[in-house]
């Protein structure tokens, strides 16, 4: 059973540590990342950023049972245990294998991901359009027709810019 657990930004290989002694090594985490190229004072820097901040998804037999919950929720590291997991299973799970499915073979989600999550707007995280934020008008398989204030874009989907949901 999958849970999902809040930690604290410095403290995430303590914790999986921790929770890998209390469980024996048999605990499996998942933790979906993007790595994207970012311009610094004219020098391109390649950055990695967890995709949900400070969550990480950990996966044991033994968290079908509740009790088994209090042997972890003083680990240090732990913020919180996020509570509903064991109703939201199936999402989940499917979100998890979405995640899988959208990445490379170094473990990062490709740009396929983003674009299948876009509702109606998308902030670019690389490239010439960093940290703006763009009103998608339509969207097709190849490119997204976008606007800020009235000047309107396209945007190819296979573009090399990595770009999330604003």
């Amino acid at each position: 059973m999958w849970i999902v657990i809040k930690y604290k930004s410095s403290e995430l290989n303590i914790l999986k540590n921790n929770l890998s002694k209390v469980f024996n090594n048999k605990i499996l985490f998942y933790l979906p990342k993007i790595t994207y190229k970012k311009n610094f004072f004219n020098k391109e820097k390649k950055l990695t950023k967890h995709l949900l901040n400070n969550y990480i998804f950990c996966k044991h037999e033994e968290f079908q049972e509740e009790k088994n919950l209090f042997k972890i929720k003083f680990l240090k590291g732990l913020q919180k245990i996020v509570a509903g997991y064991k109703y939201g299973q199936n999402d989940i799970c499917s979100f998890i294998n979405f995640c899988k499915d959208n990445e490379n073979s170094s473990g990062n989600l490709e740009t396929s991901f983003f674009s299948k999550l876009i509702n109606s707007k998308i902030n670019f995280l690389s490239g010439p359009f960093s940290g703006i934020t763009f009103d998608i008008l339509t969207k097709n398989k190849n490119f997204f027709l976008s606007k800020i204030g009235e000047k309107k874009f396209i945007i190819k989907r296979k573009n090399k810019n990595f770009y999330s949901p604003a």
